[in-house]
Parts: structure tokens; C-alpha cells; sequence
């Protein structure tokens, strides 16, 4: 443990760091310091509506308007399993997202052609 170099064990002194919290419906921020002792909050958790629930919506959207609002909610009502596999495609997709790749292709299911 050398405290001039200010490392004790494996944690600096003075770091900072952001934890973010990416939930459904938000994504949450707090700051926090590495201290003698412990940690800090240098300042208080933040958040907003920006979590993956509100990607969902905007993906129905975009289905909405590239079939038709009545063909989505057919397709919901009528082919319940082809529409939760649908969902389920865009999940997988959704969570894999990085900046190298800049082609997503969701597969979509047969009977949104029948609904």
C-alpha cells in the first residue's frame, strides 16, 4: 500500500466515476468519488424517460407505419404467438446494439403479411 502514489490496495484516491443505470423505463446517473474510507456522491442520481421501453414504442411505431395501424393491432389480437416472437426478435436486437455495426435486420414474422 504506498499512499504517496495514492493507491491503497487496488482503489485510487480521487477517482471519479459515473454509474449508469439503464433500466425500461429510465436511465438513471449518479457521481460518486473514491474517498479514504469509502465513496462519495459528488452529485445527487439524475434521471429521465430515455430507457428501452421507449425504444419499443418507437419501434411500433415504426411498424404502425410501414403496415398500418390495423395490420399491428390484427397482428397483435389475432397472431398473439408471431407478434411475441416479433417482440422477442427486436429484444435480441435491441440489446446487441453497438457502434460497429450499423445494419440491424429483425426478421419478420409470416403472418404479418395475413394480418
Amino acid at each position: 500500500m504506498k499512499r504517496n502514489n495514492l493507491y491503497v490496495g487496488f482503489r485510487i484516491f480521487r477517482a471519479k466515476y459515473i454509474i449508469v443505470d439503464c433500466g425500461g423505463g429510465t436511465v438513471d446517473f449518479a457521481c460518486h468519488e473514491l474517498v479514504e474510507g469509502g465513496c462519495r456522491e459528488t452529485h445527487h442520481a439524475i434521471g429521465g424517460p430515455w430507457g428501452s421501453t421507449y425504444l419499443d414504442e418507437g419501434f411500433i411505431k415504426l411498424l404502425r407505419d410501414l403496415f398500418s395501424v390495423e395490420a399491428i393491432e390484427n397482428m397483435q389480437r389475432e397472431y398473439t404467438s408471431s407478434w411475441m416472437d416479433l417482440m422477442d426478435e427486436w429484444e435480441r436486437r435491441k440489446v446487441l446494439m453497438d457502434d460497429y455495426v450499423r445494419v440491424r435486420r429483425v426478421q419478420f414474422p409470416h403472418a404479418l403479411t395475413r394480418a
